[in-house]
């Protein structure tokens, strides 16, 4: 009869080879994580700097619109002073241009803030996308691998006992 010893050899393999595995998917799934961490900063940050384009852009568009207004009234003052026309006619022509130019900063403003929102919602989308991402990954759970390494230590133990397979039985 063999001795107690000679069967540890192929209980502890299948121990070591539980835990290996184990380890591994602990190690593959904390390494998904951080790359599923960094897509998501690379995202945000993408979508930052399109909000700060966005910003950039209306802010350039206001500009242009407030000098080419500023122009046109100057153009105005200069043919008043020309032809000498004033009263009604110069006032309403003056408040016309100033009335065009609110609208148009209106419309370029409600314009940013239309592409604020978006980006804002495609971020929200982006975090979704993330956290479903992440919550997919699967870590393994050190009770159930608990469990698992000790199951294999005792279908190990169970299977020499039995004098089944096991390359060790004959030793001893």
């Amino acid at each position: 009869m063999c001795d107690g010893g000679v069967f540890s050899v192929p209980i502890a393999l299948a121990i070591a080879s539980a835990a290996a595995s184990t380890m591994q998917a602990s190690s593959t799934a904390n390494k998904a994580q951080k790359s599923e961490d960094r897509n998501f900063i690379n995202a945000s940050k993408t979508a930052n700097l399109a909000n700060e384009e966005t910003d950039r852009k209306a802010i350039e568009e206001k500009s242009a619109r407030t000098k080419e207004g500023m122009l046109e009234r100057s153009r105005l003052a200069v043919l008043q002073g020309e032809s000498g026309l004033t009263g009604n006619s110069f006032d309403r022509t003056e408040t016309e241009s100033m009335f065009n130019l609110g609208t148009d900063i209106a419309s370029i403003e409600s314009n940013r803030d239309s592409k604020a929102k978006q980006q804002h919602l495609q971020s929200k989308g982006l975090l979704a996308k993330s956290k479903s991402r992440r919550n997919a990954i699967t870590k393994p759970d050190f009770i159930g691998a608990g469990l698992s390494i000790a199951g294999a230590g005792v279908d190990a133990w169970s299977t020499s006992k039995k004098g089944g397979s096991n390359p060790f039985t004959a030793i001893g």
